[in-house]
């Protein structure tokens, strides 16, 4: 299906094509507007699952002082706790809680029940029928234990680059939800650093550079300090690139990369047909950009961006089932259970390190460790000031 505004194809003032290229700016970025639904609960809905690519309801919700809430669908929904502290029960836990960084998939009539805590903050993206969730189990996924997934030399989850820290949380083999097109869906917690000392792009500025050729992603920002601001490419994609105006990121605001597949432009490389779309930059001065986002279709974990590029995560009918796709399941899959289970004894009060998955936890624990201290020691070398950067991002204790 194509969207409003994403075929906007001339940045000529004036006349319809203005009107579609200002409506495309609209959709994507999106200001947070709360509503209370009550003294003490406030929501802003996002996305919706009949106008966006995704397919699903995107809310936020703020607890002002403890206050249960009811999630408006049970057809398979995936949250996450941005601060604070969140109590769920379901037809089978009785009682979990849920602290910052914590990432739950419900599956269909999971009938929860949620209370948060003062000053508790969360986002929840619910499917509009059952027939969207592919998963049938309760998962519940801590970053502290996604930050252990990792082999000797390479990282699984937890995902630290020159450019941004990526916590993956599902990915496209982990059974939550799927798209309107019956394709998994991937939900990361992710962190975009400060672009001082990244590759430059036309104008002369250090920025990120990223097309998502073939998918959509919504980045619901919760944590952005300093000046944050994106820019998208403007139809058709050529050389020179054409851009819209940059617009500020903030703690209240989400960027939708939204052309869907049926509204990019189309291109022959090779005798094949290719998509360019949702090509953007991102530039960050002193501070960072924290969010939540959705990849669609879901990323396998086996895809890398690569830096001073207009990287993207490729097309997922040639990763999946690759060699590289199934090397990485191999490492991967064995850490679901360990990170399964250590964070849902989190959550019920029990000791973690009292688990057989702990002895796992903590050697990948110390490959990721080892990872990150060779990709400082590699930064330092190019001598940009991205160690500097990173320093503070870099795994702590276990």
């Amino acid at each position: 299906m194509a969207f409003p505004g994403v075929l906007a194809a001339s940045p000529v003032a004036g006349g319809l094509e203005n009107l579609l290229f200002s409506s495309h700016l609209m959709k994507t970025l999106i200001p947070n507007h709360w509503e209370h639904i009550s003294e003490r609960v406030a929501v802003a809905q996002i996305l919706k699952h009949d106008v966006d690519p995704e397919g699903l309801d995107f809310t936020r919700v703020r607890f002002a002082s403890g206050s249960d809430y009811q999630l408006p669908r049970d057809e398979g929904t995936l949250l996450s706790v941005l601060g604070g502290v969140l109590e769920l029960a379901t037809v089978e836990y009785k009682a979990l809680r849920l602290e910052a960084g914590t990432h739950v998939y419900l599956p269909p009539n999971s009938k929860p029940r949620l209370r948060g805590l003062a000053g508790t903050e969360m986002l929840h993206a619910c499917a509009p029928s059952a027939d969207r969730a592919r998963g049938t189990k309760l998962l519940v996924r801590s970053d502290r234990f996604i930050a252990g997934c990792a082999t000797p030399g390479r990282s699984l989850r937890w995902i630290l680059t020159p450019q941004y820290l990526s916590r993956r949380a599902f990915l496209h083999h982990d059974q939550t939800l799927i798209s309107p097109r019956g394709e998994p869906l991937s939900w990361f917690h992710t962190t975009m650093f400060d672009a001082h000392g990244l590759p430059e792009n036309d104008e002369g500025s250090p920025v990120f550079k990223m097309s998502y050729n073939y998918r959509t992603e919504p980045n619901v920002c919760y944590d952005v300090q300093g000046t944050a601001q994106v820019r998208v490419a403007v139809h058709p994609y050529s050389q020179p690139q054409q851009w819209g105006p940059w617009q500020p990121l903030s703690s209240e605001a989400t960027y939708h990369l939204c052309e869907d597949i049926d509204a990019a432009d189309w291109v022959s490389n090779n005798g094949e047909q290719q998509p360019r779309r949702n090509k953007h930059e991102v530039q960050i001065a002193n501070g960072y950009v924290s969010l939540l986002c959705m990849h669609n279709p879901g990323c396998t974990g086996a895809e890398r961006h690569s830096e001073g590029e207009y990287s993207e995560y490729g097309d997922l009918a040639k990763v999946v089932g690759s060699a590289a796709h199934q090397e990485q399941l191999s490492r991967l899959i064995p850490f679901d259970a360990v990170v399964d289970s250590l964070s849902l004894a989190v959550a019920q009060g029990r000791d973690p390190a009292g688990l057989p998955e702990w002895a796992k936890y903590q050697e990948g624990l110390e490959c990721q460790r080892s990872v990150e201290a060779a990709l400082l020691e590699n930064l330092r070398l190019e001598g940009h000031g991205r160690e500097q950067i990173l320093a503070s991002w870099v795994l702590g204790g276990g």
